[in-house]
Formats: structure tokens, C-alpha cells, sequence
């Protein structure tokens, strides 16, 4: 992964989703030392939950790109088949 820095913080995990990814950040100087954010290509890194934890951050990056994972899922089964087959 190469390596990106957002407000302080350096990335150190990332979950893609679709065109959505989960971050982890971490920085030995903030008063939070993680933070998990959602990243899109349009909005950049947005809605930060700030962890005084490793394993907290961890937990919730998986839980956010899961939950994530659910959405997309349950937009594309609401498509009408022949669609569904043409993203395949």
C-alpha cells in the first residue's frame, strides 16, 4: 500500500468497498492516536471516528466497510436482472 497521510495522521489499513474505502489512521502526536475514515474519490476523507485504540479502530473499520458491504449488495439485488448480468 503506499503510503498517504491525512490531518496528521498516517494511513495505515484501508478496506475497499465498491468505490468506497475504509482507512486507518494513526499518529503518535494527536490526542486520539486512531482514526477510521470513509474515503471516496469525490468527498476525500470524511467521517472520522477518533479511537484511543488500535484494536477499537480495527473493529471499526471492519464494522463500517461491512455495513458498507450490505448496502451495495442490497442496491444491486434491487436491480432488475438483465442489469445485475451485465455488471458481472
Amino acid at each position: 500500500m503506499e503510503k498517504h497521510e491525512n490531518k496528521g495522521y498516517q494511513i495505515t489499513d484501508s478496506i475497499q468497498v465498491g468505490n468506497t474505502a475504509f482507512v486507518i489512521g494513526h499518529s503518535e502526536s494527536l490526542p486520539y492516536p486512531y482514526v477510521v475514515w470513509k474515503k471516496t474519490e469525490g468527498q476525500g476523507y470524511d467521517y472520522g471516528h477518533y479511537k484511543n485504540h488500535r484494536q477499537e479502530a480495527v473493529e471499526d473499520l471492519c464494522r463500517r466497510a461491512l455495513k458498507e458491504l450490505k448496502i451495495q449488495r442490497n442496491k444491486e439485488m434491487r436491480k432488475p436482472r438483465k442489469e445485475q448480468a451485465e455488471n458481472e
